[in-house]
C-alpha cells in the first residue's frame, strides 16, 4: 500500500505540471478506438485514469454517458474545460483511484483505460477493479504503451522510459498484457497494435525531463541509429534533421460472460 500511495503522490505532482498542455498531447488513435469498440447510444461508459478525458471526449458522441475518473484534480479540471469548450455535456468527471474505483459492481457497459497501465504498481489489481464494475456482457478495454516481446529489449525500453518519466513503472509486452486478461478468466475479443511517430525533443519537453536523463536517453537512441543491435525498443530514425522514434501501442478488448 505504501508503494501505491507514494506512486499516487508522484503522479499527482507530475500530472499537475503537465495538465495545462495535456489536451494537446497524444490525440492520435482515438477515432480508431471509437470505431472498433462499436458503442451504442444507450451505453454508460467508465474511463479509468482518464486524465483530462481525451478518451471520454472521443467516445462521448456515441454513448449515453461517460464517467471519467482520475486521481489528479488538475487533470479533471482541464477535462471539464475542454468538455465545456466543445459543448459536451454527457461526461462526469470524478476524483478517484483506479485501484479502488468509487462505483458499484456491474455498473458500466464498457470500461476503458488508455496510457495508464505503465503507471501502475499493480496493473492486475486495476484490471480486476475494471472487471468488477463492468456488467456481464460488457467490455473491458486497455490501451497502453507496449514493450518489445524480447525481454532484454523490453528492459532497455522500460529503463529509458523511467528516466524520462518518474511515474513510469513497467510497460508490458502485448503477450503479457493479454495474459493478465486470460488469468482473470476474461475472453479476449479483439487486439490490435498501432505506432505513434514522435519528435524526440518535443517528447522530452512535454514531460519536462531533467537534462541529465535527457542526455542519457538521447545517447541510447542515437547509438541504435548507427548500431542496430543496440536496441532500445524505440525504433529511432531521423526526420528533417531531427531525432524521431516510434512508440508502440497495443489494445486488448475482453467481453465479459
Amino acid at each position: 500500500m505504501e508503494n501505491i500511495e507514494s506512486q499516487h503522490q508522484a503522479i499527482k505532482r507530475e500530472f499537475t505540471k503537465q495538465a495545462v498542455g495535456w489536451n494537446k498531447a497524444f490525440p492520435v488513435m482515438l477515432s480508431n478506438l471509437a470505431k472498433r469498440l462499436a458503442l451504442s447510444s444507450d451505453q454508460v461508459v467508465l474511463d479509468v485514469a482518464a486524465g483530462s478525458g481525451l478518451v471520454s471526449l472521443a467516445l462521448a458522441p456515441g454513448v449515453k454517458k461517460i464517467y471519467a475518473v482520475d486521481i489528479t484534480e488538475a487533470m479533471l479540471e482541464q477535462g471539464q474545460i475542454l468538455a465545456n469548450k466543445n459543448q459536451v455535456s454527457n461526461i462526469e468527471f470524478v476524483l478517484g483511484s483506479a485501484e479502488k474505483l468509487p462505483f458499484e459492481k456491474d455498473t458500466f457497459d464498457t470500461v476503458v483505460t488508455r496510457y495508464s497501465f505503465h503507471h501502475f504498481f499493480e496493473p492486475e489489481a486495476v484490471l480486476m477493479e475494471m472487471k468488477r464494475v463492468c456488467k456481464p456482457g460488457g467490455s473491458v478495454v486497455v490501451m497502453d504503451l507496449i514493450a518489445p516481446e524480447n525481454e532484454a529489449e523490453a528492459q532497455n525500453y522500460n529503463e529509458l522510459e523511467r528516466l524520462r518519466d518518474r511515474t513510469h513503472t513497467t510497460a508490458l509486452s502485448l503477450t503479457n498484457l493479454k495474459a493478465l486478461f486470460t488469468k482473470m478468466g476474461m475472453n479476449i475479443s479483439d487486439t490490435w497494435e498501432e505506432y505513434n511517430e514522435m519528435d524526440f525533443l518535443d517528447w522530452l519537453d512535454f514531460s519536462k525531463t531533467d537534462p541529465n536523463s535527457s542526455k542519457t536517453i538521447n545517447s541510447a537512441l542515437r547509438k541504435e541509429l548507427v548500431d542496430p543491435q543496440a536496441k532500445t525498443g524505440f525504433s529511432p530514425f531521423m526526420k528533417n534533421g531531427r531525432l524521431n522514434f516510434r512508440h508502440r501501442n497495443g489494445t486488448v478488448v475482453a467481453t465479459l460472460s
